[in-house]
C-alpha cells in the first residue's frame, strides 16, 4: 500500500492529466463549428461534390 506521500502525488498527476486531456478534447468538440464555416469559404470539400 502507498505510502500518504506518494498517494497524495498521484493525485496531483491525475488531476493535472485529467484537466490537460479535457482542454485538449473540448477544442475539439466546441471548435468544429466555427471551423466548419472555415472550410466552406475556403472551399476545401469542392472535390467531393459533383456540381
Amino acid at each position: 500500500m502507498p505510502d500518504t506521500g506518494t498517494a497524495c502525488s498521484i493525485r496531483y498527476i491525475l488531476l493535472i492529466v485529467a484537466v490537460v486531456e479535457t482542454l485538449l478534447f473540448s477544442g475539439v468538440f466546441f471548435g468544429w463549428a466555427s471551423l466548419v464555416y472555415v472550410l466552406k469559404a475556403d472551399g476545401f470539400f469542392t472535390h467531393l461534390c459533383d456540381e
